[in-house]
């Protein structure tokens, strides 16, 4: 069986340049690395956890080849980082059984997931009834309801193109827990690149963590 993975994985790689992928089995899991040139896009699979008895799954495509580090590199867009991110799930099958209950990303990494972001929350009069009249970065650190921000997360649709590739791996975003480390807000600088009032005050996860479902399989007749 492991056999027959490994041989899908070669096939389905050839046009995303296979020979830059590469899965390898640890002690607590299994990692996968795509190198593009002096970046690597990570992705690690950790077996099982305290909150589950199924894999968590961690991603990030801003990685030092060399030492593992998070670099600084111009955003993506998810939607385009998507075909990577399921060749490298293709990898890592070679070794073991995905069924994972957690996926854990940074929204700061993509440009497209920022601007829904944006949206969802300027556009949310329970988020202004929130924000009105506070500074939610005030004595240098941030600080706001996480419950309120992953519903309106949730009710907005913002993470649709994560959701859409989790489908195709046969899951589905259950719950949004917007940060389990550091709370942060979108920068000024990038509300006035997008063309937004610099002034609001729009949560950006960091990390995101997002507990996953099973897609109901359709009934055999």
């Amino acid at each position: 069986m492991r056999l027959i993975f490994l041989l899908a994985a070669i096939v389905l790689s050839f046009g995303v340049e296979a020979q830059k992928i590469t899965p390898s089995e640890e002690k607590n899991g299994v990692s996968v690395t795509w190198q593009d040139g002096k970046y690597c896009k990570y992705l690690f699979i950790q077996r099982q956890s305290r909150e589950c008895n199924r894999p968590l799954v961690y991603y990030t495509p801003f990685y030092s080849c060399s030492g593992k580090k998070k670099i600084k590199r111009k955003p993506l867009n998810f939607s385009e980082d998507a075909p990577a991110i399921l060749h490298m799930f293709d990898s890592a099958r070679v070794f073991m059984i995905i069924d994972m209950c957690t996926f854990n990303i940074s929204m700061g990494d993509y440009d497209d997931l920022v601007a829904r972001q944006i949206d969802a929350f300027a556009t949310s009069e329970e988020w202004q009834k929130y924000t009105h009249h506070k500074d939610l970065s005030a004595g240098g650190t941030v600080t706001y309801d996480r419950a309120l921000v992953g519903k309106i997360m949730r009710n907005a649709n913002v993470l649709a193109p994560v959701d859409s590739l989790l489908n195709q791996l046969g899951f589905r975003i259950a719950v949004v827990h917007p940060s389990t480390g550091n709370l942060a807000l979108v920068p000024k600088s990038v509300l006035k690149k997008l063309g937004k009032n610099t002034e609001l005050q729009v949560p950006l996860p960091d990390p995101l963590r997002l507990q996953v479902s099973t897609v109901p399989q359709p009934a055999k007749r």
